[in-house]
């Protein structure tokens, strides 16, 4: 069985036009907390009838 990684989902992002990510973002800052990341992965998912497909399209602040 594959392990389990936590993660934290701040948006979805189905149609590409209309608000931009940063200005939701930004309506929201109030609404989040704080925690320690060990690294910040963009993430694209395909939802497929098997499950949803899961690519890192971007990883920052990876500690080695």
């Amino acid at each position: 069985p594959e392990s389990f990684t936590a993660h934290v989902t701040i948006a979805r992002v189905k149609k590409p036009e209309g608000r931009k990510i940063v200005e939701v973002l930004r309506d929201l800052e109030d609404d989040f907390g704080w925690m320690d990341v060990r690294d910040f992965r963009l993430k694209k998912s395909t939802l497929t009838s098997k499950g949803p497909i899961y690519e890192d399209l971007e990883v920052y602040g990876v500690e080695r």
